[in-house]
């Protein structure tokens, strides 16, 4: 597990004390594809469809039990919902994996929901701010940058949670709302590439705390002796959000 050294008297932890970071869910397998240069970015459409058509063979001839898939990209489309993504997407949940993907980062904007996302078949995911992981930024930069405590609530003064500035908004140009869930993507850790914790925002951080929640459920469903089911794993996820978080 990585420690974090909480230097964060308000989170209950005295100064020196390590803070332990999990995921969603840290016992579960992950199979990387990698389909983006070190940026994070300059694939072509076709090396992400293929990425894609590799992991359905690996599934649908059985060699790798894949359940739950995560898709941390996306771009413009003139074709919502009727595109190559979402016919390999259909194919993905006609396979039994749950597809998981993020909105976009080009909100407050209407209509800004990006492809895949737009997808039938996907679960699209807006990015969330919550105010401890804002305030825990914000005091870090108190302390970096000045040596005193109390940013956090300057910054943050409100408990609320908000729908982050930047996620996509909707609605889809066939009419749909999107996106369909949305979840922590404002100030979240990431591994660096010494491994070391650093803070990030965006929906392609949103999208794999949906995806770690579906592969909790998924775990459970399939110890009670089932298959995968992509459309209940849906249903319970919409079913148990809050709806009042606007």
């Amino acid at each position: 597990d990585a420690l974090y050294y909480a230097q964060y008297p308000f989170l209950g932890y005295e100064i020196g004390e390590t803070l332990p970071v999990l995921g969603q869910a840290p016992y579960s397998e992950i199979y990387p594809v990698k389909d983006f240069d070190t940026t994070g970015g300059g694939s072509a459409t076709s090396v992400i469809l293929d990425g894609l058509d590799h992991i359905l063979t690996l599934k649908k001839q059985d060699l790798l039990d894949i359940d739950i898939v995560n898709m941390s990209l996306g771009g413009g489309t003139l074709w919502d919902g009727r595109d190559a993504y979402d016919r390999f997407i259909e194919e993905l949940v006609e396979a039994d994996m749950l597809v998981v993907t993020s909105a976009g980062n080009d909100g407050p904007t209407p209509n800004s929901v990006g492809s895949p996302a737009t997808s039938f078949g996907a679960v699209s995911v807006g990015a969330l701010d919550y105010a401890l992981t804002s305030r825990v930024f914000y005091e870090y930069l108190g302390l970096a940058d000045w040596g005193e405590f109390g940013q956090g609530m300057i910054m943050r003064p409100t408990d609320e949670t908000r729908v982050a500035n930047f996620s996509s908004r909707g609605p889809l140009s066939d009419g749909r709302f999107g996106p369909e869930i949305a979840a922590l993507g404002h100030w979240t850790f990431f591994a660096g590439p010494l491994n070391e914790l650093r803070w990030a925002s965006g929906t392609s951080f949103s999208a794999p705390m949906v995806a770690g929640g579906a592969a909790l459920l998924n775990s459970w469903w399939e110890g009670e002796g089932n298959e995968t089911a992509p459309e209940a794993l849906e249903n319970v996820l919409f079913l148990g959000a809050d709806p009042e978080v606007v």
